[in-house]
This record gives C-alpha cells, structure tokens and sequence, in this order.
C-alpha cells in the first residue's frame, strides 16, 4: 500500500489509493500473461523447459528427440510420452 502523505488523509483517500494500485497490479498480470502466451505460441525462443512429462523427457533423450519439436496432447498442452514416441516415429 502506498504511504500517505500526510497523517491527515481521508479513509476514503486510502482507499482510492488502493484501489488505483489493485488496478495497476491487474493489468501487470494480464500484461505478463499476454506476454507468456506469445511467448508460447511462438516457441520456446526464452530457453524455457517444454512443459512435458518426466517420463517423456526421458524418452525423448532415449530416442534424441528435441522435445521443443513435439506438439503435446495432454492436459495444457504436455507433451506425453505418446507424443515422443509419435514424433519419433514421423521423423
């Protein structure tokens, strides 16, 4: 919360304080998830971790499979060990 600048200051004054800053803060977030999801759909170009299973990481270096190449089918887009072993045998 913002300090107010003088002890003299309205509870109504406060609170439109705080209400600017809930605001500021809402549009930070939806500004960081815009961003995330172009992030996303343009690839992992921000060296992030495909968002994958701990068993298909595995068989994807197995198989030295790029996982940043395989489209996941499970919940939220996780790449599965399915989509591994598909990818691997497409390519």
């Amino acid at each position: 919360m913002a300090a107010c600048p003088s002890p003299g200051w309205t509870a109504q004054a406060r609170t439109g304080l705080q209400r600017d800053e809930r605001r500021e803060n809402t549009g930070q977030r939806k500004d960081r998830q815009a961003t995330g999801q172009a992030e996303q759909a343009a690839g992992s170009g921000g060296g992030e971790e495909p968002n994958a299973t701990e068993a298909a990481k595995q068989k994807a270096q197995e198989l030295g499979l790029d996982l940043s190449q395989v489209e996941g089918s499970g919940s939220e887009g996780r790449i599965t060990v399915k989509d591994v072993t598909s990818a691997a045998n497409q390519g």
